[in-house]
């Protein structure tokens, strides 16, 4: 949920060229059909003691399906599951109703906060000095990578054109991470799947 600034008589009227599947033509339609949910590949990760110190010890427990504990073992936990907003609806709503400043009391893992980056003011509240943490070296990893690509952005930061190219050069490993959950592939994945093996594994289905 969500409370955004509506002025009476200072919205303008913009055009809409996404997420109107249902004729949405501008901001005049608040409704926003066709959204495509965010990729498990694209959400941050953090290690299971990160996880149960945030959210229990439950919450970082084994999860269905070999595939998807595979990945996990991989690559981490996500905070949530659940975080299936993709980042370029929040940045179309931010831009559609003009705002500014965000205080966002459910930061999750900082998808509001990356989306706003470099646009907007962003305050989030933490579930804990731990989540807070995690949250600040989510996000400076997002600042490394948009200062190495975008010069307009290196240079907000006091940064040059010499100071974009060894951020790319001395944290260029590192900022493949935040390169997934900006710029994340396409291709459809194993892990974005349901692969039935809970139910196949408790018989569940069998003729």
């Amino acid at each position: 949920m969500c409370s955004l600034p509506a002025k009476s008589g200072l919205a303008k009227l913009v055009q809409r060229s996404e997420f109107n599947s249902c004729g949405e033509s501008a901001t005049s339609a608040t409704t926003y059909t066709g959204v495509p949910m965010r990729r498990f590949d694209e959400l941050p990760r953090m290690d299971a003691n990160t996880k149960a110190s945030i959210l229990g010890v439950a919450a970082a427990g084994a999860v269905a399906g070999k595939r998807m504990s595979k990945n996990i073992e991989e690559k981490g936990h996500p905070f949530s599951h659940c975080e299936v907003k993709p980042l370029n609806l929040w940045q179309r709503i931010c831009e559609h109703f003009g705002v500014t400043h965000i205080v966002d009391f459910t930061p999750g893992s900082a998808g509001l906060a990356i989306a706003a980056t470099g646009a907007m003011e962003y305050e989030g509240v933490g579930a804990n000095e731990i989540h807070c943490r995690w949250l600040d070296s989510t996000l400076d990893l997002v600042v490394k990578y948009i200062s190495s690509t975008d010069k307009v952005f290196a240079n907000k930061l006091g940064g040059d054109d010499d100071f974009a190219e060894k951020v790319a050069e001395y944290f260029g490993g590192t900022l493949l991470e935040a390169r997934r959950y900006l710029e994340p592939e396409v291709k459809e994945t194993p892990e974005d799947e349901d692969d039935g093996e809970s139910s196949e594994e408790d018989g569940a289905g069998q003729q």
